[in-house]
């Protein structure tokens, strides 16, 4: 997956003055943790392509990959022994790769499950530390 790089550079989206932030929570630069997507059909893995996440919150994150999603669909995003499952809010390109939003629905780590990333799980994301599991 350590070969995997972004085309186009993309700077964490802010909301200017004509373009008022709809979500709950604010998203974090997590500077483009590397990843593993994959596109969940029933409980069978269809497809699964190195990603990078580009910002996350405790209930979605930003995920850039070679692979086009579908608004709806089903996800696993596995970063280290962390998985996180979700659903496809939407899908844009940009350049050669495209970039998903995905609401987070589950986070399994360790031995818990969990509906939302941790305080812990973000800041390692952001500020490139080790992933805790749990």
């Amino acid at each position: 997956m350590s070969d995997f790089k972004l085309d186009v550079p993309l700077p964490a989206k802010a909301a200017g003055p004509h373009t008022p932030e709809r979500r709950a929570e604010a998203r974090l630069n997590s500077n483009n943790a590397h990843a593993e997507l994959a596109i969940i059909s029933g409980v069978v893995s269809i497809t699964a392509t190195p990603a990078l996440i580009a910002d996350v919150s405790s209930s979605g994150m930003r995920v850039i990959a070679h692979m086009q999603t579908c608004r709806g669909q089903q996800v696993r995003i596995k970063i280290g022994k962390l998985m996180i499952f979700g659903e496809v809010r939407h899908c844009r390109p940009k350049g050669a790769q495209f970039v998903s939003g995905v609401r987070i629905s589950d986070v399994v780590g360790g031995r818990r499950i969990r509906k939302t990333l941790t305080v812990e799980q973000i800041d390692a994301l952001t500020f490139g530390c080790g992933l805790p599991a749990a």
